[in-house]
């Protein structure tokens, strides 16, 4: 009998997760992103009357370095930023700042 059997190199057993694929339709699965939260009005205008007291600061100490820039907002709270964790004020970092003064128009 051991002529009769075909080698045909055709694996016995197929892996079970082929089977399972080969079962299923592809249908394509759309990629989940999470939900983007838009902020309260109430929020969002307190946050652009922030940029407009930063900005409003910024055209009478430009001479002054980021750094110190946010370091005058801060001590006369024309704008304190939050800690992440903690949620205690703190002075706004200078990159976040000039990104804001940037985007603003201002440097």
């Amino acid at each position: 009998m051991q002529g009769s059997r075909q080698n045909t190199n055709v694996p016995l057993f197929l892996p079970l997760q082929s089977v399972l694929n080969s079962r299923q339709p592809q249908i394509p699965q759309p990629a989940l992103e999470p939900p983007q939260r838009q902020p309260e009005p109430q929020k969002r205008q307190e946050e652009n009357e922030a940029l407009e007291r930063i900005l409003s600061a910024r055209e009478t100490y430009n001479k002054l370095s980021l750094r110190e820039f946010a370091r005058l907002l801060y001590d006369r709270d024309i704008y304190k930023s939050r800690d992440r964790k903690s949620g205690e004020p703190k002075i706004i970092d200078s990159g976040t700042l000039g990104r804001w003064l940037a985007q603003a128009g201002m440097s």
